[in-house]
Formats: structure tokens, C-alpha cells, sequence
């Protein structure tokens, strides 16, 4: 495969920030987070001192915020807590309700939207915060760390909690155990746990350690090349054999990055993501669904809690990315019989044509450009399509296309001060077809968000990028072999 091949082989990985509805939720940092059919449940977190309860309810084929009416004794006021999902039950377990350090375990069924307190045998985890819970199969979950009463009481013991039994154990483990900590996080891969970072109030943390939860031996990992350093407060997942690090705090720094361990290797990449960047932060909250991580919360620099909602779109197999579908291609089999449609008085832009502008900054998708067609003038979003491949596509501003083309568009504006936001179709829409000489495969993009919109400090941003002047853009005509 040559160097064209390697290049599109590479998944595409974007920021996205998706318009919201419903309501506005409060701000909020050390609040937990699941994904259950659809939906991300949040419950608690703190803001300006004040501990919540609430639990709300974020429908991700609408992007509406609800509050979810519960029933029920639930756990209260709650921050810096641990939240498992086992089927359709959130478990609970721990945390801080404002004044001091708890260990209770509550249940919510997201099914009959009731709270439950079950009876527990055994001895329960001394009260805690800031720990991890980690479901083991399916009927085991193991918490791990946290801070307990009393100043700078950091630990580093292991409980399990088996869910057939409800029976709480304090297993004896071997090997070289971690180092007392909270604000780490721990995610499990096959039948190992693999806890990274935290901070033990003098120091924080950069190590990965492992447990093997067949013998409850812990080891250290072994990585090789650059890692993401030390750093607590930062958020994890796992897909496959992969653990996600996002954001977090080190050293005084406030991080916005996205690291990547790949456990059958033992090496961390840093992911290079296209889009708008966000803003660093700690003590977030990041879920997986489908091929997307959903982040929400936390705390930004200033220490300031957020209510913001990204996604780290990861992108498809197939080689152009979910959302780097060759544009000239759907461009040119629609634009004739569906200009007029779509455009009245745009009968003199024609497919091939050549639109020369420049590019203003940044977006989410790809990049702003202002371009001058026949004397008007345009503005819109410019998609990046896979490296490697000709730049090729439209200046985007509205998708107005019906779900089954999605066809992109150029919109005039009355000024070049206008710019609107990408709506794409709230339908699974499929390509199909040989995107490139090195694939035929088809790919269907499972979510799309209904409104894509740059971050705030896009509005900044008055600078054209230099770098990226004098652009030409060719409307739906055979690419030129030329980036």
C-alpha cells in the first residue's frame, strides 16, 4: 500500500459541539455519567458549594436536556461519587454530600425511574470520595482509591462488591501496589483493571497500574515512548483494547488533550484532532456511545465549573472517516436537478466551476471561507477532506437536502458578516459506492447531531490563516490529482 493508502487508512477524529435544547442544566464538576438506549444519564456534581440531586436526562437523537422524575429514597446531595451500569440499574456508591464523606450504595432502575436502597452484607468501603468503581463481568464491581475522612487521607485499598450476593469482601492482594491516590481513573479490559494517574495532595501520578482480577496481583505497566505525563481529575474509557485519557490537570496545567493506550502495545499515542479546541478542564465526565465519546462538565482554569457538551467524534473504518465522505461525489450526482430547488437566482454556478476565496479560521467540520462568486458574496464552512485526498467540496453553510442525499450546498448571505451552522439530517444516512482506489467498503453514519456550532472563541478570531490564501475550490468537478 503506498503512502496514499497509509494516509487514508487513518481514522478521523473531530471535536464536535452540538446545539442543545430542553433546558439549561446548572453548571457542575464531580458528577457522574452513563449511557443506557440512547440517553446520558447525569446525576449530582457540585457548583459555587452547592451539592445536587438531580438527575438529568440528555436524549441523543434529539440533543434535548430533560430532568428525569425519579421515585424513591435516592442518595441526596452528592458530589465526587461513583456511578456503574449494570443493565438498566445505575449503581451508586459513595462521594461527598457537601458536609462530610459517605459510603452508602443506592440504585436507580432507569427502567421504573425508582430509587432503591439495597441491604448490603459484609463490610462496606470506609466512607470515601473521589475513588473509581469499575464493573468486573457482570457481577462484580471494585472500587478502588479515593480520599477518606480526616486531612490528606489518601488510600489505596480494593473492595469488591459482588452483585449476586450483595455481599461486600476486602480481598488480599499481591504484587506492587499502587500508591494512595484519588482523582484517578480506572476502566477494565479483559479481565485486567488498569488504573492511571490520580493525586495524593503532594504529587500527582503518571503510572498505570494493572490488576489482574483473576489473582488480584497488581504490576505495572511497562510503556514504551511518550505518555501523557501525571495528571488527576482527567476522565477514562476503554474501547477494545484501547484506554482514552481526556483532559484533566498536572503540575498546574490544565489539559485538553486526548491520549490513547493501547494495552496489546503498551504505548500511548496523542490523538491529533481536527475541529475547534476546548477549553482544558478537570473533573468531567466522558462516556462511550457507539463510536462516540460524549464529555460533559467539569471544572475549567479558573476553576469555574462548565455545563458544556462535546463529542470526540472517533470516526468509522471506513477510510475517508464518518464525516470526510468524498463531497465532489454526492456534489455531482445532485447539484443540476436540485439547485434550483435549494438555490433560485444560483442557475450560474455550475458543477466544475472554480470558487476562489480565503479562509478566515477554523471550524468545527473543517474551515470558514469567504469567497466572491459573479460579484456576491458567500461564507460558509469548507469540509477537510481525508489527508491525502484532493481538497475538493462546497463552501457549506445550511443543509437543506432531504436525509436520503444530504446533499451540500452553497447558500449567499446578504453580507459577509453572516455565519449560519451546519444542520445535518437526524437520519442514519449511507454512502455507498468506491470512495478512493483502495475501498469499495460502504459505511452508514449511525448518529449525526442536529446542530454543529463553533465555540465561542471562534467569534475572535479576526486573522485569515495566511498559510491558506488563495484556495480554489471546484464544485463537484473531477478532482485534478492536486492538493
Amino acid at each position: 500500500m503506498g503512502s496514499l493508502g497509509r494516509e487514508a487508512s487513518k481514522k478521523m477524529e473531530m471535536w464536535l459541539y452540538p446545539k442543545v435544547s430542553g433546558f439549561n442544566p446548572s453548571e457542575r464538576w464531580g458528577h457522574s455519567a452513563c449511557y443506557s438506549h440512547g440517553v446520558v444519564y447525569v446525576f449530582g456534581g457540585c457548583c459555587g458549594g452547592l451539592d445536587f440531586s438531580d438527575v438529568l436526562m440528555l436524549n441523543l437523537d434529539t440533543m434535548v436536556w430533560n430532568t428525569l422524575a425519579t421515585t424513591g429514597q435516592g442518595p441526596g446531595p452528592r458530589d465526587s461519587h461513583s456511578a456503574v451500569l449494570v443493565g438498566r440499574q445505575m449503581i451508586v456508591f459513595g462521594g461527598t454530600n457537601g458536609s462530610k464523606k459517605v459510603n452508602d450504595l443506592h440504585i436507580l432502575d432507569l427502567g421504573t425511574k425508582e430509587w432503591i436502597s439495597p441491604e448490603c452484607k459484609g463490610t462496606p468501603p470506609l466512607p470515601r470520595e473521589s475513588h473509581t468503581a469499575t464493573l468486573i463481568g457482570d457481577d462484580r464491581i471494585m472500587v478502588f482509591g479515593g480520599s477518606g475522612e480526616g486531612e490528606a487521607n489518601y488510600l489505596n485499598d480494593l473492595h469488591v462488591l459482588d452483585l449476586k450476593s450483595m455481599r461486600w469482601t476486602s480481598p488480599e492482594v499481591k504484587g506492587s501496589i499502587p500508591a494512595p491516590r484519588d482523582s484517578h481513573s480506572a476502566v477494565e479490559i479483559g479481565n485486567k483493571l488498569f488504573v492511571y494517574g490520580g493525586d495524593r495532595g503532594d504529587r500527582y501520578h503518571g503510572d498505570v497500574d494493572v490488576l489482574d482480577t483473576d489473582t488480584m496481583t497488581w504490576t505495572k505497566l511497562v510503556v514504551q515512548g511518550s505518555s501523557p505525563g501525571v495528571r488527576a481529575g482527567h476522565a477514562s474509557v476503554n474501547i477494545g483494547t484501547k484506554l482514552y485519557v481526556i483532559g484533566g490537570v498536572g503540575d498546574k496545567h490544565y489539559y485538553n488533550d486526548v491520549w490513547v493506550l493501547d494495552v496489546s502495545t503498551c504505548s500511548w499515542t496523542q490523538l491529533d484532532i481536527s475541529g475547534q479546541q476546548p477549553q482544558g478542564r478537570f473533573s468531567h465526565t466522558a462516556i462511550v456511545t457507539d463510536l462516540d465519546i460524549v464529555i460533559y462538565g467539569g471544572c475549567r482554569e479558573d476553576e469555574r465549573p462548565l455545563n458544556q457538551l462535546l463529542v470526540l467524534q472517533l470516526g468509522a473504518e471506513h477510510p475517508n472517516g464518518r464525516y470526510n465522505i468524498s463531497m465532489c461525489k454526492i456534489f455531482g450526482q445532485h447539484w443540476n436537478q436540485e439547485k434550483r430547488r435549494f438555490l433560485p437566482g444560483s442557475e450560474d454556478i455550475s458543477v466544475g466551476a472554480e470558487v476562489r476565496g480565503k479562509v478566515d479560521g477554523a471550524f468545527d467540520s473543517g474551515l470558514l471561507m469567504t469567497a466572491t462568486v459573479n460579484g456576491k458574496i458567500f461564507r460558509g464552512v469548507l469540509f477537510s477532506p481525508a489527508p491525502g485526498f484532493v481538497s475538493r467540496g462546497a463552501i457549506l453553510a445550511q443543509n437543506h437536502a432531504s436525509p436520503a442525499t444530504q446533499i451540500p450546498i452553497v447558500h449567499q448571505f446578504p453580507n459577509s458578516n453572516h455565519i449560519d451552522t451546519l444542520k445535518p439530517s437526524h437520519h442514519p444516512t449511507t454512502f455507498s459506492g468506491q470512495e478512493s482506489s483502495h475501498s469499495s467498503r460502504q459505511t452508514q453514519v449511525t448518529r449525526t447531531y442536529p446542530v454543529i456550532r463553533a465555540a465561542p472563541s471562534l467569534a475572535k478570531e479576526s486573522n485569515p490563516r495566511s498559510d491558506l490564501q488563495g484556495v480554489v475550490l471546484t464544485l463537484g468537478g473531477p478532482a485534478s490529482g492536486h492538493a
